[in-house]
């Protein structure tokens, strides 16, 4: 049975995704400012469309903390000189792929942060390209990604410059943490440039909580655990650092949960 595509056209600052929709279309009229919310509560969503014209502004916040898609695909398309913040936070315990390709228009902005916590046996494959086809569009990806117990997580983000993209600006930055022996993390940060004036960088690193750092902590009186949901957080919060005061009150109580 072949699912039908909801398509929806914000009309105001916020947008309610239905728990009941699969597969969704989404239109950000010219000129709107509207943010969009998508919960634990959407697990049954499996590809989304977002279409911001020109001019306009869509504050997205993913929140899964609670419980994630087993498959989801998204498209965004960010129309000339509009603007996307997009926030995405993942709690992994299953077998889940997350794919999103995000397509700029001239003089389009978009800020993307993402950030995924695996534990038990969790296996996950994100992937994320930002497509600059335009001159003076910017794109600037964070991931953040923790991994314990024999969690799995695969991060693919690839900013792709085209040879039209004059003055664009890309910057891609992958960070991970490990937190048990068996757990692993593989990180693909790219980069496609085919044209020489424009500013592009990218970055990645693995690593695992500061034994100096625990060492303080226990010293001072936490214990093992807490010591580690402390760092663990300080690492996540990297994520709030440059967003709008507006995204960060409603995702600091979820990250503090990852």
């Amino acid at each position: 049975m072949t699912t039908t595509i909801k398509k929806i056209t914000a009309t105001n600052s916020r947008v309610i995704i239905s728990r009941q929709m699969v597969k969704v279309t989404l239109i950000i009229p010219t000129r709107l400012e509207t943010t969009v919310e998508i919960n634990s509560e959407n697990q049954r969503l499996k590809t989304m469309t977002i279409v911001i014209n020109p001019g306009a502004s869509l504050n997205l916040i993913q929140n899964f903390s609670t419980g994630t898609p087993r498959e989801l695909t998204e498209r965004i398309v960010v129309g000339r000189r509009a603007t996307l913040s997009y926030v995405m936070l993942h709690k992994l315990s299953a077998v889940s792929n997350f794919s999103c390709v995000i397509e700029h228009h001239r003089a389009a902005c978009s800020t993307i942060r993402l950030a995924l916590s695996g534990k038990n046996q969790a296996k996950n494959s994100t992937s994320l390209v930002s497509k600059l086809d335009a001159a003076e569009s910017q794109s600037k990806i964070l991931i953040l990604a923790s991994a314990r117990d024999e969690a799995k997580l695969t991060i693919n983000a690839n900013a792709a410059i085209s040879r039209q993209a004059e003055s664009a600006v890309a910057d891609v930055g992958l960070h991970s943490l490990l937190l048990s022996p068996q757990a692993a993390i593989e990180l693909t940060p790219k980069m496609e440039i085919k044209n020489s004036n424009v500013i592009a960088a990218h970055r990645a690193t693995v690593s695992q909580l500061d034994q100096l750092e625990k060492f303080y902590l226990n010293s001072r009186g936490l214990t093992a655990q807490e010591t580690e949901l402390l760092l663990v957080n300080n690492f996540f919060t990297q994520l709030t650092k440059d967003l709008n005061p507006q995204l960060i009150t409603r995702i600091i109580p979820a990250l503090k949960t990852l």
